[in-house]
């Protein structure tokens, strides 16, 4: 599903947008902003930039924001909390960030081994830039803001 290396993306129906506010729950909150100069989306959660291992940021070329259902997985983490999964066998709505634009678009994955396949308002499927691409999944309760 990328663009070939170099090519610019501009589905007609992309809108600007510099900021994303994805909330998972009462404990989660991820910010993703804009940086032009770097060309990449910054992670922040929790209102604190969300660094790596070296101290710097965790930054993608693309960030795909997939609304998804969570079911129990069966179990219990370590601090006896019940553990829930994403339920990605289906189909539901996403927002694709990329080079400063957002685009609403549509998943579908048909099966377990299956690829995702994200497909724009006539149906087309829908290419994005190549590089690092986050792929967050709030759950259907949750929301996501794009400004």
């Amino acid at each position: 599903p990328f663009l070939a290396e170099g090519q610019s993306y501009a589905p007609a129906a992309a809108t600007p947008a510099t900021k994303a506010t994805v909330v998972f729950g009462p404990r989660t909150t991820a910010l993703l902003e804009w940086d032009a100069a770097s060309g990449r989306w910054l992670r922040s959660t929790n209102g604190r930039p969300h660094t790596i291992q070296n101290g710097g940021q965790l930054a993608f070329t693309t960030v795909i924001v997939q609304t998804t259902p969570y079911k129990s997985a069966g179990y219990k983490d370590s601090a006896q909390n019940p553990v829930d999964e994403a339920v990605v066998v289906g189909k539901g709505s996403a927002v694709i960030l990329a080079q400063g634009k957002q685009l609403k678009v549509s998943w579908s994955k048909s099966s377990p081994t299956a690829m995702t396949v994200y497909t724009d308002e006539s149906g087309a499927p829908v290419q994005f830039p190549q590089g690092r691409v986050l792929l967050m999944l709030p759950p259907t309760g949750g929301s996501v803001t794009v400004s």
